[in-house]
């Protein structure tokens, strides 16, 4: 009887040492997926957030255009820096790697001077896409779409993303 009760003491203490290597490797294997998860949902919302970035910016500098061409009657700024150096902007736009991306924006104008063009490096394709479909699916007078080339219009960074050009009409605005 006393081997009996001994015995049993033994099995007990050796249970009780720790978790068996099958039991640690389930542990781990689930916390690896839990962060999995959550490095996911953080890029998720980290790409979501840039975009909505992008877009208050493009509105910021389509908001200057509109006021420069309201005041001028001349036709568009050459450039993003002259809508700050003429106080249409308080936010300098012109420089390097302004945008949530890492690029440069820039304006242009249509021929007629009556249109313009707003100008980002959104530099992944599914970026631009979600982008465009976002811009083209407002009420605001703009039309947008994506050039895959590798140069780009003034002051743009002329890296090999996606550039994302938005199409403003200032006229379909004001009616």
């Amino acid at each position: 009887m006393r081997m009996k009760l001994n015995l049993s003491r033994r099995i007990n203490k050796k249970s009780q040492k720790g978790l068996s290597m099958i039991e640690l490797g389930l542990v781990f294997s689930v916390i690896a997926v839990a962060i999995a998860a959550l490095l996911y949902a953080y890029g998720s919302v980290q790409r979501s957030y840039n975009m909505q970035q992008v877009n208050e910016q493009i509105q910021m500098i389509g908001a200057a255009e509109n006021g420069y061409l309201l005041e001028q009657h001349t036709g568009t700024p050459d450039s993003i820096q002259d809508l700050y150096n003429k106080g249409y902007t308080d936010y300098d736009f012109s420089q390097g790697g302004i945008s949530p991306f890492g690029t440069n924006f820039s304006v242009n104008s249509s021929s007629d001077n009556t249109d313009f063009y707003v100008n980002v490096d959104a530099s992944q394709d599914k970026n631009c896409t979600r982008l465009v479909q976002e811009w083209n699916n407002s009420t605001s007078g703009t039309t947008a779409y994506c050039d895959n080339s590798s140069t780009g219009s003034k002051g743009s960074s002329g890296t090999n993303g996606s550039i994302l050009h938005v199409l403003y009409n200032p006229n379909s605005q004001l009616s």
